[in-house]
């Protein structure tokens, strides 16, 4: 059971979220919420919610004002802060502060629910595991064949117990790597341990070792007889299948199992699964890779698809619409050239190091290279979405520092003015009015620079922010219209049925047929 608190300075958007968290099928003791700082950190100081939704700019105040306030008074609560503004420093921000989540509007219903079970994971984790062992956890008594080895330096351990069993018989060892992003620890062991239990064979083994390996990845270590060599790798497999549907049980993401090859060594056994369950990306259907489905890729080979002169020149130019095609091809080249992972990784290292060497005081790019790893992502799309991204932020960011020419200015100061106010009535005459500029040339501009023209640009904003009152609220569609920019109800629905295809009552309907995802339960 938890306590909800939704902080934000437009009731709307206070009102859409609170609408999806009772949707959730979650036991909230309460949910409130406070439009303003000072309200809500009355609220969170009476109340102890157990998880806030924090608007990043509440008023002409920032809500790390709050989260810092909370963190100074020692309030144990998970923060999931939700923003209009893509931008870095704010994330960073966020993760300097031990925000839970960051997520971007609109707020999608999925990525929302996903962050509150990311909460309540965390916060069942503090509850059920104050006096948790960080070293090593027998799972019962009954299991004692089971050492759960909670940390890397407990390879030691593995070795001497393994080591004296394939000295009694002739083994070889095979290991599965268990990639499970989206399920708290104790309720995994739980259900490994189960797992194991229901299998008649490995249920009599004593030859099987669990060692966590970082927060979300575990290994399991067998010791495989060689006589039954291929009788035992099925076994394996039979077993790797049942672990990941019963993980899916108990998680909104499914897990990914890579299963190794058997080796002499159990470190290299461990290697090489590991290197199967990485493919992921490439195989996001695949419930357990194994290595005839990564046998015919390469893994290896020279980075010529990418071009560190031509993408270094197109960075120091601001050409965010040429480093975007630049980035479509790499991904395509991949693609076509039947890559394995380790190129895949070694791309993305070489992108941003490209992109490190290319921009000053940019901090942000060295944290990204160290902590964000290929393989958690959930296929080749997102990854490349991601690298887009970023590539698209961090240039337009740093773009005055690049030596950009006085007319990209110009545009990017435009651009960011149509960002603050597209639900504003807009006048590309009465800007440029302002500014002294010449508005064929500003429209010239802008639309060789961003891609679009000035209009469909606005019109875009425009449509995604109906898109999100449409999901997330039960406005009237006329109201909408008016909160968006748009003067006439029936412009806006024929422009917004132009743009996507759907009148806007269909898109709201069919948003509500949207398949719910699985609910996490909670561990009690």
């Amino acid at each position: 059971m938890y306590k909800v608190l939704v902080v934000d300075d437009e009731e709307i958007i206070r009102k859409s979220i609170i609408k999806k968290l009772n949707k959730m099928q979650i036991d909230f003791i309460w949910i409130k919420d406070a439009s303003n700082i000072d309200s809500a950190y009355m609220l969170i100081s009476e109340e102890l919610p157990d998880i806030i939704i924090c608007d990043i700019r509440i008023g002409n105040r920032f809500g790390f004002e709050l989260i810092t306030k909370i963190s100074d008074q020692k309030i144990d609560s998970e923060i999931i802060i939700i923003s209009g503004y893509s931008d870095f420093s704010y994330a960073k921000k966020s993760l300097s502060l031990n925000v839970n989540d960051y997520l971007l509007k609109p707020i999608d219903s999925d990525d929302l629910k996903l962050a509150i079970h990311r909460s309540i994971s965390k916060i069942h984790l503090k509850r059920s595991n104050r006096e948790y062992s960080e070293i090593a956890t027998i799972v019962s008594e009954s299991r004692n064949n089971w050492k759960i080895l909670m940390e890397s330096k407990n390879e030691n351990t593995i070795n001497h117990a393994s080591d004296q069993k394939s000295k009694k018989q002739n083994s070889l060892y095979q290991s599965l790597s268990i990639y499970a992003p989206l399920v708290e620890e104790q309720l995994f062991l739980i259900t490994i341990a189960n797992s194991i239990e229901n299998s008649r064979y490995w249920n009599r083994q004593k030859n099987s070792f669990l060692m966590k390996i970082s927060e979300h990845e575990y290994h399991i270590l067998f010791l495989v007889d060689q006589i039954q060599l291929s009788v035992n790798q099925e076994r394996i497999l039979v077993l790797a299948e049942t672990i990941h549907q019963q993980l899916s049980k108990i998680s909104s993401e499914a897990p990914t199992i890579g299963l190794g090859r058997s080796n002499l060594t159990h470190y290299n056994s461990m290697k090489d699964s590991r290197f199967m369950m990485k493919h992921k990306i490439l195989f996001p259907e695949k419930r357990v890779i194994t290595y005839d489905d990564i046998v015919m890729l390469k893994n290896s080979g020279k980075l010529e698809i990418v071009d560190t002169q031509q993408l270094t020149h197109l960075i120091r130019q601001s050409d965010i619409r040429r480093i975007i095609e630049f980035l479509e091809k790499i991904k395509k080249d991949l693609n076509d050239g039947g890559f394995g992972y380790g190129v895949y990784e070694s791309v993305f290292q070489k992108l941003f190091s490209i992109l490190g060497d290319s921009i000053q005081d940019s901090q942000y790019v060295s944290v990204l290279q160290t902590d964000q790893k290929v393989y958690e992502f959930n296929n080749v799309e997102s990854l490349f979405d991601h690298i887009k991204m970023i590539f698209s932020k961090v240039v337009l960011e740093e773009n005055l520092d690049f030596g950009t020419d006085y007319r990209q200015k110009r545009v990017f100061l435009f651009k960011a003015y149509i960002d603050d106010n597209f639900t504003n009535p807009l006048s590309l005459q009465d800007y440029c009015n302002k500014q002294n500029l010449n508005i064929s040339y500003l429209s010239k501009e802008f639309k060789n620079l961003i891609g679009v023209n000035y209009q469909c640009y606005l019109l875009g904003l425009r449509i995604e922010k109906a898109k999100e009152y449409l999901q997330e609220t039960d406005e009237k569609i006329g109201d909408i219209s008016l909160l968006i920019g748009f003067q006439d109800q029936h412009h806006f629905s024929r422009t917004f049925k132009k743009l996507t295809g759907k009148s806007p009552r269909d898109f709201r309907n069919d948003a509500l047929k949207k398949k719910r995802s699985p609910i996490i339960k909670p561990l009690h």
